[in-house]
Order: structure tokens, then sequence, then C-alpha cells
């Protein structure tokens, strides 16, 4: 009986110690027939099918007896084998693309099924140390700080899922060499496209349109001045209005009825033709690029440019320090939304263009290409320019047994470039999702749209307008100059 409660009290305390990640102790305990005499128990986590879950059978390996410790093993032999029998390691993961992936729909959280690059670098660890990496995510909760907990609470013994080093947390947990580089950037609204009618009237500067009102302007005005008295000359050149008329013909490439008979105003309407005739060829061949090849409003391409802007600021809340850090982000880290779902943040930066989000450019490069409108062109925009950039890790509970076996096989991996391969072969495949969404062969003919046209029918209801105006204007004086009769 008292055998029996000397085990007990030691199960108990070897698992009280095991809780507290002391992994090799050694308890000595008086023998109850000799109380000079003391027993050495311990336990060894991983044999006979054991995980590190079975504490009710502590072993003897030595005894103290005059002051002297006899062991045949040895007291503190290895309580982590090289080897461990496919015992499970509990991975609580933070779901960010390409660094975790989900395979499928989850059925059972607590045993998900996932790819992605530290979740291959986890199977080869595991494959490598004979554990089975059970992997843990929460849909419901997929944010860092979640993960965190878990692991905190003793729920996981790994935490993944794009980690940057944090000091923080380095008191708190065990973490690996560092492994892959990530860094922080702005992604905005792609810029709108310019509307055909904008792209019509623009397709000239300011100063050139300026030059050909000029130039219209001054050689009716000189035409008539020249023709004015000369009662040789058609009339037509001698009404300023006609002139004004004929003038706006040749500007628009239509032949007029008559030359002057005044030799310094045939040249003036030569030179005016010729004039006409280059500006209308250039006009005509940039109209045409306009037609085929769409042109785009300016597009927000740095920070600058951003806070100059009416839109929203969205940040990860795992990235809050690097803007706590830098001065510059205090106002946008006061009116910050937390992104605590990264795809509903961009779906609003892409399809609503509200709001700018700061995200991981490993992530954005994997899964910005599935932005695409049905013209193949990218609806987010990534700045060129990063943030900042940092270091991914992976974290563990304090006092991880196999953080040194971890480290030493993540070098190996790193220095034989395996890392680096897993991202570019994801990035890859982001890739052909892009092919798959390229849009129609160009080559098949297609009518034109009634927005390709739309500047016609503006012109045409301008002109409409105009001419309603004139009619009223006319009609209202004809009336008022008509002398009454009495």
């Amino acid at each position: 009986m008292i055998v029996e409660d000397v085990i007990i009290y030691v199960s108990y305390f070897l698992e009280k110690l095991w809780r507290r990640q002391v992994i090799n102790a050694v308890i000595m305990v008086h023998n109850s027939s000799d109380p000079k005499h003391l027993n050495c128990y311990t336990w060894d986590p991983y044999t006979e099918g054991h995980c590190g879950n079975q504490f009710k059978y502590p072993t003897v390996v030595g005894e103290c007896l005059n002051e002297q410790i006899q062991s045949e093993k040895g007291l503190f032999s290895s309580k982590i084998p090289d080897q461990l029998s496919r015992c499970p390691v509990l991975i609580q993961t933070c779901i960010i693309e390409p660094y975790v992936i989900k395979k499928e729909e989850i059925v059972d959280e607590n045993n998900a099924s996932l790819e992605g690059i530290e979740v291959l670098l986890l199977d080869i660890i595991a494959q490598k140390l004979n554990f089975t990496a059970v992997y843990r995510v929460s849909e419901k909760y997929n944010t860092l700080a979640y993960t965190l907990n878990e692991l905190a609470s003793l729920r996981a013994d790994i935490s993944i899922g794009a980690i940057p080093p944090d000091n923080e947390k380095h008191e708190i947990f065990d973490f690996t060499v560092t492994y892959l580089d990530e860094s922080v950037t702005w992604c905005v609204p792609s810029s709108e496209e310019t509307p055909r009618w904008k792209n019509f009237i623009f397709s000239f500067s300011y100063q050139s349109w300026s030059l050909i009102v000029f130039s219209y302007m001054s050689c009716s005005i000189l035409t008539w001045f020249l023709s004015r008295n000369d009662l040789l000359e058609s009339l037509n050149y001698r009404n300023l209005g006609r002139i004004f008329l004929w003038n706006y013909s040749i500007l628009l490439n239509i032949a007029i009825p008559k030359q002057p008979l005044r030799v310094t105003a045939r040249y003036i309407i030569y030179a005016y033709i010729l004039f006409c005739f280059i500006a209308s060829v250039t006009f005509q061949t940039f109209l045409m690029s306009v037609l085929t090849e769409p042109i785009f409003e300016k597009q927000i391409s740095n920070f600058d440019e951003l806070i100059s802007t009416d839109l929203n600021f969205g940040i990860m809340e795992s990235h809050r320090r690097f803007y706590e850090a830098d001065p510059k982000y205090k106002n946008i880290l006061q009116k910050a939304i937390i992104c605590d779902d990264i795809r509903s943040c961009l779906h609003n930066v892409s399809f609503y263009k509200n709001i700018a989000v700061a995200v991981p450019r490993l992530y954005m490069d994997y899964i910005g290409n599935r932005y695409i409108n049905s013209k193949g062109r990218h609806l987010i925009y990534a700045f060129k320019s990063d943030i900042v950039s940092y270091p991914i890790e992976m974290l563990m509970k304090k006092g991880f047994s196999l953080l040194e076996d971890f480290n030493q096989i993540i070098l190996k991996l790193k220095e034989t470039g395996l890392l680096s391969k897993w991202q570019n072969d994801y990035l890859s495949e982001t890739y052909s999702i892009e092919e798959m969404n390229e849009p129609e062969d160009e080559s098949v003919t297609k009518g034109l749209s009634l927005e390709e046209i739309q500047i016609a029918f503006l012109a045409l209801f301008i002109g409409i307008f105009v001419a309603v105006l004139v009619f009223i204007l006319e009609h209202c004086w004809k009336r008022s100059c008509v002398i009454p009769v009495f």
C-alpha cells in the first residue's frame, strides 16, 4: 500500500514537471523499509507506444545509499528519442496564402488538411523526426492573435502563419531560426479607364486645342478683313459668318465650293488648309489608338499620393507595431481598420474601391491574379516600394524539446534552396490561374459598342441643343423687331 502511494505521488510530480516543460527530471523518495535508502524515480515519455501522456508508470533508475548514487544507465538519460514513433504534434495555424493554404473544405478544425510553404516545411520535419503533424485551424477566428493564444494556453505545440519576429513573443514562446523573408506593401484600387468622350476631347493637349482655335479664328478674320472691301471678291468671303462656316468645313476636311480671288487671301486659305490637313491626320491617328487601346486615369503609386486621397486604410493586427515605429503612419494608425479577414478587405479594394490595404507582398503576389476583370486587367495595384521587410519564423511553446532538431533541419533546407523553390512553385501556379482568365482572342471581329461611339452621339446632342437654342433666340429676336401696324 505504501509503495502504491509512492508511485501515485511520483507520477503526480512528474506530470506537473512535464506540463511545465521540465523534460528530464529525477525524483528521490525514501525507501519504506530503509529510511537511509533513497529510490530514484523517472519516466520515459516516448516508450512502449506512449507519446508523453502516460504518467502512471515511473521507473526506478537508481538508488542513493550511504550518500552514494548508484545507477547502471545514468539518472538523466535522453528522454526525447530520435524517432517519435508517429506521436502527434499539435500545430495551430493561421491561414494566409501561400504559407498555409486550405486543400479542401475544412470538416474537422482539429485535424485539417492543409498545404503551403510552411506546411511543406513541417511535413518534411515530421518525416525526418517521425512524428505526426496535426494541423488545427479556426475559420471563425483566423487571426494571429487567436493562434498565439492557443499556443500560450498549451493547447498547441507549434504555431505557423507568416509570423514576424517580436521581442514580446520571444519572451513567451520559443522560436526557430528564420527561413523566409517577407515585406508589407500598400494595395490600392487600379486606376479607372478614362471615358471615351474624354479621350476624344483630350486627344490634343490644351495648348494644341488653343492653337487650333487661334488659327481658325485668325485665318477667318484675316481673310474677311482682306476681302471685305473688294467688290470683285465673292460675297461669301466678304461675309464674316460665311467665312467662319467655310473654315470650319476645311477643319473637318470638307471641301469648300470656291476659293478667294485675292492672292493674299488665297495664300492664307492655302496655309490654313495645310495646317488643318496635318492636324486632322494627327488627330485621327491618335483617335484610332484610343479606340483600340484604352487610356487610364493616373494610378496611385506611392504613399504621398495615397494620403492625398479619400480612401480608408486597412492593416493587419500583427503588423500594427510596424506603423507605431514610424511617425509618418501616426495619422493612418488612428483611423485604420483592422483587417481580420484579408480577403474581405481586398474585395472592397477591387470592387468598391473605397479602401487601401497593407498586406504581405508574397500573399499579394499569390492571390492578386485572382482579382482580374473580364478584360484581363488587374483590379488591385500593389506599390513597388515596401513599408517594411521582416523575416518569418515558427513559434513553439516554451521549452519545446525538439527546437534544436527543428533548427538543424530548417537550416539544411534553407541552404539547399528548397524553401525558395517552393515559393516560386506556388507563385507559378498563380500565373496559370491568370492564363485561364485571359480575355478572348482579340483577332475575333467585334462590332463597335455604344461606349466606343458615345462621343458621336454626344456631339449630335450638343449640336441639336445649340441649334434649338439659336432657333429660339432668332425667333425671339424677329418678334421683337416686328413694327406694329396701326
